[in-house]
Protein backbone atom coordinates (compact mmCIF):
# COMPACT_ATOMS: atom_id res chain seq x y z
CA UNK A 1 0.00 0.00 0.00
CA UNK A 2 3.00 2.30 0.66
CA UNK A 3 4.31 1.93 -3.24
CA UNK A 4 1.37 2.80 -4.38
CA UNK A 5 1.08 5.72 -1.96
CA UNK A 6 4.54 6.85 -3.04
CA UNK A 7 3.58 6.48 -6.56
CA UNK A 8 0.97 8.57 -6.44
CA UNK A 9 2.45 11.61 -4.43
CA UNK A 10 5.43 11.22 -6.83
CA UNK A 11 3.25 11.62 -10.10
CA UNK A 12 0.64 13.98 -8.39
CA UNK A 13 3.94 16.21 -7.78
CA UNK A 14 5.21 15.94 -11.03
CA UNK A 15 2.03 16.24 -12.91
CA UNK A 16 1.82 19.62 -11.05
CA UNK A 17 4.94 20.64 -11.59
CA UNK A 18 5.08 19.95 -15.02
CA UNK A 19 1.85 21.72 -15.25
CA UNK A 20 3.17 25.07 -14.14
CA UNK A 21 5.80 24.46 -16.43
CA UNK A 22 8.53 23.77 -13.93
CA UNK A 23 9.94 21.09 -16.04
CA UNK A 24 13.17 20.71 -14.29
CA UNK A 25 11.54 20.02 -10.76
CA UNK A 26 9.20 17.25 -12.95
CA UNK A 27 12.02 15.50 -14.33
CA UNK A 28 13.59 15.09 -10.60
CA UNK A 29 10.06 13.59 -9.12
CA UNK A 30 10.02 11.33 -12.50
CA UNK A 31 13.79 10.37 -11.62
CA UNK A 32 12.18 9.43 -8.44
CA UNK A 33 9.49 7.50 -9.51
CA UNK A 34 11.99 5.56 -12.26
CA UNK A 35 14.53 4.82 -9.98
CA UNK A 36 12.07 3.29 -7.15
CA UNK A 37 9.34 1.84 -9.65
CA UNK A 38 11.47 0.67 -12.92
CA UNK A 39 8.99 -1.17 -14.22
CA UNK A 40 6.41 1.29 -13.84
CA UNK A 41 5.81 2.55 -17.85
CA UNK A 42 4.09 5.89 -17.11
CA UNK A 43 7.19 7.05 -14.67
CA UNK A 44 9.43 7.01 -17.50
CA UNK A 45 6.70 8.60 -19.77
CA UNK A 46 6.77 11.57 -17.40
CA UNK A 47 10.54 11.61 -17.33
CA UNK A 48 10.54 11.57 -21.17
CA UNK A 49 7.90 14.55 -21.76
CA UNK A 50 10.16 16.81 -18.98
CA UNK A 51 13.06 16.34 -20.96
CA UNK A 52 11.86 16.49 -24.15
CA UNK A 53 10.09 19.93 -22.50
CA UNK A 54 13.77 21.01 -21.74
CA UNK A 55 15.24 20.56 -25.12
CA UNK A 56 17.17 17.65 -23.47
CA UNK A 57 17.71 14.71 -25.58
CA UNK A 58 14.78 11.85 -24.44
CA UNK A 59 15.00 9.34 -27.21
CA UNK A 60 16.38 6.72 -24.81
CA UNK A 61 14.29 7.57 -22.10
CA UNK A 62 10.93 8.06 -24.64
CA UNK A 63 11.73 4.37 -26.07
CA UNK A 64 11.85 2.70 -22.72
CA UNK A 65 8.56 3.90 -21.98
CA UNK A 66 7.33 2.91 -25.37
CA UNK A 67 8.10 -0.91 -24.33
CA UNK A 68 6.20 -0.08 -21.46
CA UNK A 69 3.31 1.34 -22.37
CA UNK A 70 3.13 -0.05 -26.25
CA UNK A 71 -0.81 1.39 -26.84
CA UNK A 72 0.10 4.86 -25.21
CA UNK A 73 -0.82 7.15 -27.94
CA UNK A 74 1.41 9.82 -26.21
CA UNK A 75 4.37 8.63 -25.89
CA UNK A 76 4.51 7.43 -29.68
CA UNK A 77 3.64 11.22 -30.36
CA UNK A 78 6.45 11.94 -28.16
CA UNK A 79 8.89 10.02 -29.65
CA UNK A 80 8.21 11.29 -33.25
CA UNK A 81 8.22 14.74 -31.77
CA UNK A 82 11.91 13.65 -30.79
CA UNK A 83 12.88 12.26 -34.04
CA UNK A 84 11.63 15.13 -35.79
CA UNK A 85 13.45 17.25 -33.19
CA UNK A 86 16.70 14.79 -34.38
CA UNK A 87 15.87 15.88 -38.53
CA UNK A 88 14.65 12.21 -39.00
CA UNK A 89 11.93 12.92 -40.65
CA UNK A 90 10.72 9.11 -41.57
CA UNK A 91 10.81 7.95 -38.62
CA UNK A 92 9.35 10.29 -36.81
CA UNK A 93 6.49 10.41 -39.19
CA UNK A 94 6.05 6.09 -38.53
CA UNK A 95 5.45 7.04 -34.75
CA UNK A 96 3.30 10.13 -35.55
CA UNK A 97 0.95 7.92 -37.22
CA UNK A 98 1.08 4.71 -35.54
CA UNK A 99 0.03 7.26 -32.44
CA UNK A 100 -2.93 8.63 -34.37
CA UNK A 101 -4.03 5.28 -35.51
CA UNK A 102 -4.01 4.30 -31.44
CA UNK A 103 -5.86 7.67 -30.87
CA UNK A 104 -7.23 9.92 -33.78
CA UNK A 105 -7.92 12.53 -31.20
CA UNK A 106 -4.70 12.73 -29.31
CA UNK A 107 -3.58 16.28 -29.56
CA UNK A 108 -0.24 15.85 -29.38
CA UNK A 109 -0.38 13.20 -31.70
CA UNK A 110 -2.38 15.70 -34.13
CA UNK A 111 0.21 19.02 -33.08
CA UNK A 112 3.41 17.15 -34.24
CA UNK A 113 2.26 15.54 -37.19
CA UNK A 114 1.37 18.64 -38.24
CA UNK A 115 4.29 20.16 -37.13
CA UNK A 116 5.98 17.53 -39.36
CA UNK A 117 3.90 18.37 -42.61
CA UNK A 118 4.48 22.00 -42.52
CA UNK A 119 8.39 20.97 -42.03
CA UNK A 120 8.13 19.53 -45.39
CA UNK A 121 6.19 22.07 -46.85
CA UNK A 122 3.34 19.91 -46.76
CA UNK A 123 1.03 22.89 -46.35
CA UNK A 124 -2.66 21.06 -47.20
CA UNK A 125 -2.01 18.49 -45.10
CA UNK A 126 -0.38 20.97 -42.35
CA UNK A 127 -3.53 23.41 -42.09
CA UNK A 128 -5.59 19.68 -41.83
CA UNK A 129 -4.07 18.54 -39.27
CA UNK A 130 -3.42 21.57 -37.09
CA UNK A 131 -7.00 22.35 -37.45
CA UNK A 132 -7.89 19.27 -35.75
CA UNK A 133 -5.53 19.63 -33.14
CA UNK A 134 -6.73 23.57 -32.60
CA UNK A 135 -10.16 21.97 -32.44
CA UNK A 136 -9.54 19.46 -29.53
CA UNK A 137 -10.92 19.11 -25.97
CA UNK A 138 -6.96 19.56 -24.45
CA UNK A 139 -5.39 21.43 -27.46
CA UNK A 140 -1.45 21.79 -27.34
CA UNK A 141 -1.25 25.61 -26.66
CA UNK A 142 0.98 25.83 -29.95
CA UNK A 143 -1.65 24.55 -32.12
CA UNK A 144 -3.11 27.82 -33.23
CA UNK A 145 0.38 29.36 -33.93
CA UNK A 146 1.30 26.54 -36.81
CA UNK A 147 -2.57 26.13 -37.99
CA UNK A 148 -2.01 30.43 -38.79
CA UNK A 149 1.90 29.23 -39.58
CA UNK A 150 0.17 26.68 -42.39
CA UNK A 151 -2.67 29.67 -43.59
CA UNK A 152 -0.23 31.71 -44.20
CA UNK A 153 2.31 29.55 -46.25
CA UNK A 154 -1.11 28.54 -48.11
CA UNK A 155 -1.76 32.31 -49.09
CA UNK A 156 -4.64 32.06 -46.80
CA UNK A 157 -3.87 35.60 -45.21
CA UNK A 158 -7.61 36.36 -43.41
CA UNK A 159 -8.00 33.11 -41.69
CA UNK A 160 -4.06 33.29 -40.95
CA UNK A 161 -4.57 36.65 -39.20
CA UNK A 162 -7.88 35.29 -37.28
CA UNK A 163 -6.24 32.44 -36.11
CA UNK A 164 -2.91 34.12 -35.08
CA UNK A 165 -4.81 36.96 -33.06
CA UNK A 166 -6.73 34.45 -31.21
CA UNK A 167 -3.01 32.69 -30.75
CA UNK A 168 -1.72 36.12 -28.92
CA UNK A 169 -4.93 36.53 -27.11
CA UNK A 170 -4.99 33.27 -25.85
CA UNK A 171 -1.12 32.35 -25.62
CA UNK A 172 0.39 35.82 -25.25
CA UNK A 173 3.57 34.49 -23.64
CA UNK A 174 4.12 32.42 -27.30
CA UNK A 175 5.78 35.49 -28.82
CA UNK A 176 6.37 33.46 -31.93
CA UNK A 177 2.86 33.76 -32.70
CA UNK A 178 3.24 37.57 -32.32
CA UNK A 179 5.85 37.91 -34.77
CA UNK A 180 3.68 35.79 -37.20
CA UNK A 181 0.88 37.71 -36.93
CA UNK A 182 3.20 40.77 -37.81
CA UNK A 183 3.72 39.08 -41.02
CA UNK A 184 0.97 38.09 -42.15
CA UNK A 185 0.08 41.99 -41.42
CA UNK A 186 2.59 43.22 -43.41
CA UNK A 187 2.13 40.93 -46.08
CA UNK A 188 -1.33 42.17 -46.21
CA UNK A 189 0.18 45.73 -46.18
CA UNK A 190 -1.11 46.58 -42.95
CA UNK A 191 2.20 48.04 -42.04
CA UNK A 192 2.04 49.85 -39.15
CA UNK A 193 0.24 47.40 -36.82
CA UNK A 194 2.18 44.71 -37.86
CA UNK A 195 5.45 46.52 -37.92
CA UNK A 196 4.47 46.92 -34.12
CA UNK A 197 4.02 42.64 -33.58
CA UNK A 198 7.04 42.35 -35.51
CA UNK A 199 9.23 44.32 -32.51
CA UNK A 200 8.76 40.60 -30.71
CA UNK A 201 11.74 38.97 -32.54
CA UNK A 202 13.56 40.39 -29.85
CA UNK A 203 12.15 38.81 -27.18
CA UNK A 204 12.68 35.28 -28.27
CA UNK A 205 14.71 32.82 -26.66
CA UNK A 206 17.30 32.34 -29.78
CA UNK A 207 17.27 36.66 -31.26
CA UNK A 208 20.59 37.63 -31.10
CA UNK A 209 22.24 39.57 -28.17
CA UNK A 210 21.06 43.21 -28.80
CA UNK A 211 24.05 45.80 -28.46
CA UNK A 212 25.44 46.68 -24.94
CA UNK A 213 25.24 50.76 -25.21
CA UNK A 214 25.87 53.24 -22.66
CA UNK A 215 23.39 55.61 -24.46
CA UNK A 216 19.55 54.80 -25.21
CA UNK A 217 17.65 53.36 -27.69
CA UNK A 218 15.53 55.65 -29.97
CA UNK A 219 12.23 54.61 -29.94
CA UNK A 220 10.55 57.16 -31.72
CA UNK A 221 9.30 59.41 -29.06
CA UNK A 222 12.20 61.43 -28.44
CA UNK A 223 13.21 64.70 -30.66
CA UNK A 224 16.30 64.17 -32.62
CA UNK A 225 16.84 67.71 -33.32
CA UNK A 226 20.64 68.19 -33.31
CA UNK A 227 20.86 64.62 -32.04
CA UNK A 228 23.29 62.26 -32.46
CA UNK A 229 22.30 58.86 -33.40
CA UNK A 230 23.78 55.68 -34.29
CA UNK A 231 21.64 53.44 -37.45
CA UNK A 232 22.34 49.93 -37.17
CA UNK A 233 21.69 48.19 -40.43
CA UNK A 234 23.43 45.13 -39.53
CA UNK A 235 20.33 43.17 -37.75
CA UNK A 236 19.73 40.65 -41.12
CA UNK A 237 20.31 40.06 -44.27
CA UNK A 238 22.15 42.31 -46.92
CA UNK A 239 18.61 43.12 -48.52
CA UNK A 240 17.21 44.35 -45.53
CA UNK A 241 19.86 46.63 -44.91
CA UNK A 242 19.88 48.16 -48.54
CA UNK A 243 15.84 47.96 -47.91
CA UNK A 244 16.12 49.86 -44.84
CA UNK A 245 19.17 52.27 -45.04
CA UNK A 246 16.63 54.91 -46.85
CA UNK A 247 15.29 55.87 -43.38
CA UNK A 248 18.52 56.95 -41.87
CA UNK A 249 17.72 59.93 -44.41
CA UNK A 250 14.80 60.32 -43.17
CA UNK A 251 16.04 60.68 -39.38
CA UNK A 252 18.66 63.16 -40.56
CA UNK A 253 15.65 65.32 -41.97
CA UNK A 254 14.32 64.97 -38.60
CA UNK A 255 17.73 66.82 -37.57
CA UNK A 256 19.29 64.38 -35.96
CA UNK A 257 23.25 63.69 -36.38
CA UNK A 258 23.10 60.29 -38.84
CA UNK A 259 25.77 57.89 -38.92
CA UNK A 260 25.63 54.28 -40.00
CA UNK A 261 26.87 50.84 -38.44
CA UNK A 262 27.10 48.14 -41.36
CA UNK A 263 28.91 45.20 -43.02
CA UNK A 264 31.95 45.90 -44.64
CA UNK A 265 30.31 44.07 -47.92
CA UNK A 266 27.95 47.60 -47.75
CA UNK A 267 30.38 49.73 -46.48
CA UNK A 268 31.50 51.41 -49.73
CA UNK A 269 27.96 51.42 -51.21
CA UNK A 270 26.52 52.99 -48.04
CA UNK A 271 29.19 56.07 -48.18
CA UNK A 272 27.67 57.36 -51.43
CA UNK A 273 24.49 58.33 -49.43
CA UNK A 274 26.11 61.66 -48.33
CA UNK A 275 24.97 60.91 -44.81
CA UNK A 276 25.90 63.73 -42.33
CA UNK A 277 27.24 61.70 -39.75
CA UNK A 278 29.87 58.99 -40.21
CA UNK A 279 29.94 55.10 -41.49
CA UNK A 280 31.28 52.41 -39.31
CA UNK A 281 32.15 49.31 -41.10
CA UNK A 282 32.84 45.89 -39.32
CA UNK A 283 34.95 46.32 -36.12
CA UNK A 284 35.34 50.03 -35.74
CA UNK A 285 35.71 52.02 -32.35
CA UNK A 286 32.30 53.12 -31.85
CA UNK A 287 32.10 56.43 -29.81
CA UNK A 288 29.10 57.67 -27.37
CA UNK A 289 25.80 59.05 -29.26
CA UNK A 290 22.32 60.25 -27.80
CA UNK A 291 21.01 57.27 -29.03
CA UNK A 292 20.91 54.25 -31.46
CA UNK A 293 18.23 52.11 -33.44
CA UNK A 294 18.12 49.03 -35.52
CA UNK A 295 17.36 50.02 -39.15
CA UNK A 296 14.26 47.92 -39.43
CA UNK A 297 12.20 49.08 -36.44
CA UNK A 298 12.59 52.89 -37.53
CA UNK A 299 9.45 51.94 -39.57
CA UNK A 300 7.26 51.49 -36.14
CA UNK A 301 8.81 54.03 -34.38
CA UNK A 302 8.17 56.40 -37.09
CA UNK A 303 4.21 54.90 -37.96
CA UNK A 304 5.08 54.22 -41.55
CA UNK A 305 2.25 52.85 -43.65
CA UNK A 306 1.89 51.67 -47.41
CA UNK A 307 1.28 55.47 -48.60
CA UNK A 308 4.57 56.81 -46.56
CA UNK A 309 6.99 54.80 -47.63
CA UNK A 310 10.21 57.19 -48.48
CA UNK A 311 11.94 57.33 -51.18
CA UNK A 312 10.90 54.46 -53.40
CA UNK A 313 12.09 56.41 -56.69
CA UNK A 314 15.72 55.14 -55.25
CA UNK A 315 18.35 56.62 -53.20
CA UNK A 316 21.69 55.00 -53.51
CA UNK A 317 22.83 57.33 -56.30
CA UNK A 318 23.66 55.50 -59.63
CA UNK A 319 27.43 55.08 -60.30
CA UNK A 320 28.88 56.21 -63.97
CA UNK A 321 29.29 53.37 -66.08
CA UNK A 322 29.46 54.15 -69.70
CA UNK A 323 26.33 51.69 -71.05
CA UNK A 324 27.60 49.13 -73.84
CA UNK A 325 25.29 49.83 -77.13
CA UNK A 326 25.57 46.85 -79.54
CA UNK A 327 22.03 47.01 -80.75
CA UNK A 328 21.15 44.19 -77.40
CA UNK A 329 19.87 44.59 -74.63
CA UNK A 330 21.64 44.33 -71.37
CA UNK A 331 19.75 42.05 -68.93
CA UNK A 332 21.53 40.96 -65.50
CA UNK A 333 20.13 38.06 -64.03
CA UNK A 334 20.21 36.70 -60.22
CA UNK A 335 18.64 33.32 -59.29
CA UNK A 336 20.33 32.42 -56.39
CA UNK A 337 19.50 34.41 -52.81
CA UNK A 338 21.56 33.43 -49.52
CA UNK A 339 21.59 29.42 -49.45
CA UNK A 340 21.11 29.93 -45.78
CA UNK A 341 17.98 31.80 -45.65
CA UNK A 342 15.06 29.84 -44.28
CA UNK A 343 13.08 30.54 -47.64
CA UNK A 344 15.65 29.62 -49.87
CA UNK A 345 13.98 26.39 -51.57
CA UNK A 346 11.14 28.81 -52.19
CA UNK A 347 12.22 32.08 -53.46
CA UNK A 348 15.78 30.70 -55.50
CA UNK A 349 15.26 29.47 -58.84
CA UNK A 350 17.65 26.41 -60.58
CA UNK A 351 19.28 28.22 -62.97
CA UNK A 352 18.04 25.64 -65.71
CA UNK A 353 14.21 26.24 -64.65
CA UNK A 354 15.38 29.91 -66.29
CA UNK A 355 17.02 28.54 -69.62
CA UNK A 356 14.01 28.68 -72.21
CA UNK A 357 14.92 32.86 -70.86
CA UNK A 358 18.24 33.13 -72.14
CA UNK A 359 16.57 31.84 -75.96
CA UNK A 360 15.38 36.36 -76.46
CA UNK A 361 16.99 37.46 -79.23
CA UNK A 362 19.09 40.09 -79.25
CA UNK A 363 19.40 40.01 -75.23
CA UNK A 364 22.81 39.58 -73.62
CA UNK A 365 22.49 38.38 -70.81
CA UNK A 366 25.05 38.51 -67.49
CA UNK A 367 25.32 36.60 -64.26
CA UNK A 368 24.64 38.95 -60.93
CA UNK A 369 25.82 36.13 -58.75
CA UNK A 370 28.54 36.79 -56.64
CA UNK A 371 29.39 33.34 -56.48
CA UNK A 372 28.59 30.13 -58.58
CA UNK A 373 28.67 26.39 -57.85
CA UNK A 374 30.15 23.95 -60.22
CA UNK A 375 27.37 22.94 -61.73
CA UNK A 376 25.54 26.58 -62.62
CA UNK A 377 29.29 27.59 -63.74
CA UNK A 378 29.12 24.84 -66.37
CA UNK A 379 25.56 25.95 -67.47
CA UNK A 380 25.80 29.48 -67.23
CA UNK A 381 28.59 28.92 -70.00
CA UNK A 382 26.53 26.67 -72.02
CA UNK A 383 23.60 28.91 -72.19
CA UNK A 384 25.75 31.52 -72.76
CA UNK A 385 25.51 34.01 -69.94
CA UNK A 386 28.13 36.60 -69.91
CA UNK A 387 30.50 37.49 -66.64
CA UNK A 388 31.78 40.61 -65.15
CA UNK A 389 34.83 40.96 -66.25
CA UNK A 390 36.17 41.83 -62.71
CA UNK A 391 35.25 40.12 -59.40
CA UNK A 392 32.10 41.53 -57.50
CA UNK A 393 34.62 42.01 -54.08
CA UNK A 394 31.31 43.93 -52.42
CA UNK A 395 28.08 45.58 -53.08
CA UNK A 396 29.63 48.63 -54.88
CA UNK A 397 31.32 46.97 -57.21
CA UNK A 398 27.40 45.29 -58.20
CA UNK A 399 25.62 48.39 -57.83
CA UNK A 400 28.98 49.77 -60.65
CA UNK A 401 27.65 46.36 -63.01
CA UNK A 402 23.83 47.05 -62.46
CA UNK A 403 24.14 50.86 -63.96
CA UNK A 404 25.56 49.15 -67.48
CA UNK A 405 22.96 47.29 -67.97
CA UNK A 406 19.30 48.03 -68.98
CA UNK A 407 17.09 46.19 -66.93
CA UNK A 408 18.08 43.41 -63.80
CA UNK A 409 15.85 40.07 -63.16
CA UNK A 410 16.23 38.64 -59.80
CA UNK A 411 14.34 36.50 -57.39
CA UNK A 412 13.76 37.80 -54.32
CA UNK A 413 17.64 39.29 -53.04
CA UNK A 414 20.19 41.25 -51.99
CA UNK A 415 20.65 42.09 -55.97
CA UNK A 416 16.77 43.01 -56.07
CA UNK A 417 16.92 45.60 -53.67
CA UNK A 418 20.18 46.96 -54.71
CA UNK A 419 18.54 47.30 -57.85
CA UNK A 420 15.62 48.85 -57.16
CA UNK A 421 17.37 51.10 -54.72
CA UNK A 422 19.49 52.38 -57.31
CA UNK A 423 16.34 53.03 -59.57
CA UNK A 424 16.95 50.75 -62.48
CA UNK A 425 14.53 49.12 -64.00
CA UNK A 426 14.16 45.55 -62.23
CA UNK A 427 12.12 42.72 -62.29
CA UNK A 428 11.49 40.80 -59.56
CA UNK A 429 10.03 36.69 -59.64
CA UNK A 430 8.61 35.27 -56.70
CA UNK A 431 6.92 32.45 -55.05
CA UNK A 432 3.55 32.12 -54.67
CA UNK A 433 3.20 33.62 -50.92
CA UNK A 434 5.89 35.79 -50.89
CA UNK A 435 8.45 37.68 -48.10
CA UNK A 436 5.90 40.23 -46.90
CA UNK A 437 7.28 43.28 -48.27
CA UNK A 438 6.06 42.13 -51.89
CA UNK A 439 2.92 42.13 -50.62
CA UNK A 440 0.05 40.43 -52.53
CA UNK A 441 -1.30 40.19 -55.57
CA UNK A 442 0.49 43.88 -57.45
CA UNK A 443 2.62 44.02 -59.80
CA UNK A 444 4.38 46.74 -58.79
CA UNK A 445 5.64 47.58 -55.32
CA UNK A 446 5.56 50.72 -52.91
CA UNK A 447 9.12 49.87 -51.71
CA UNK A 448 10.75 50.45 -55.24
CA UNK A 449 8.67 52.19 -58.52
CA UNK A 450 11.08 50.99 -60.81
CA UNK A 451 10.21 47.46 -59.93
CA UNK A 452 8.00 45.03 -61.52
CA UNK A 453 6.96 41.50 -59.86
CA UNK A 454 6.29 38.10 -61.33
CA UNK A 455 4.26 35.75 -59.37
CA UNK A 456 4.57 31.85 -59.03
CA UNK A 457 0.67 30.77 -59.34
CA UNK A 458 -0.32 28.71 -56.20
CA UNK A 459 0.60 25.35 -56.66
CA UNK A 460 2.72 25.93 -59.68
CA UNK A 461 5.85 25.90 -61.05
CA UNK A 462 8.85 28.24 -61.93
CA UNK A 463 7.84 27.71 -65.59
CA UNK A 464 5.07 30.14 -66.20
CA UNK A 465 6.32 32.83 -64.76
CA UNK A 466 9.60 32.47 -66.99
CA UNK A 467 7.37 32.71 -70.19
CA UNK A 468 5.56 35.34 -69.64
CA UNK A 469 9.41 36.89 -68.38
CA UNK A 470 10.49 35.95 -71.79
CA UNK A 471 7.48 36.96 -74.19
CA UNK A 472 7.67 40.30 -72.06
CA UNK A 473 11.55 40.90 -72.80
CA UNK A 474 11.22 39.72 -76.31
CA UNK A 475 8.50 42.56 -76.91
CA UNK A 476 10.97 44.71 -74.97
CA UNK A 477 14.06 43.88 -77.09
CA UNK A 478 12.10 44.57 -80.24
CA UNK A 479 10.42 47.81 -79.15
CA UNK A 480 14.23 48.98 -78.22
CA UNK A 481 15.93 48.34 -80.79
CA UNK A 482 13.08 48.15 -83.59
CA UNK A 483 13.62 44.44 -84.36
CA UNK A 484 11.65 43.01 -87.35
Amino acid sequence: MKSVESIADHIKSALGHFNQGKYAEAEIDALRITTQFPSFGHGWKILGVAQYAQEKEALSVLMRAAALLPTDAEVGAYLGAEYLRLGDMGTAEQYLAKALNIDPQSSVSLYHMGRLMSQQGRWQEAAALLERASLVKDPVPGALFELGNAQFNLGRLDEAEFTLRKSVVHHPEQLEAQIGLGMTLLLKGQLNEGFQFYESRWKLKDAPAGPKFFFPQWDGRENLAKKSLLFLCAEQGFGDSIQFVRFAKVLEQQGAIVSIAVNRELGRLFSSLGINGNLYVDGAVLPSFDYWCYAMSVPHALGISLNTIPYSQGYLPMPHVEPVRDGKLRVGVAWQGNPRHKNDKRRSIHLKSLSPLFETEDVEFVSLQKELSEPDLKLAIELGLKFPQRPLHDFQDTAELISALDIVISVDSSVAHLSGALGRETWVLLPAVPDWRWLMDRNDSPWYDSMRLYRQPIGEDWSSVVNIVKAQLRQRSKAEFKSP
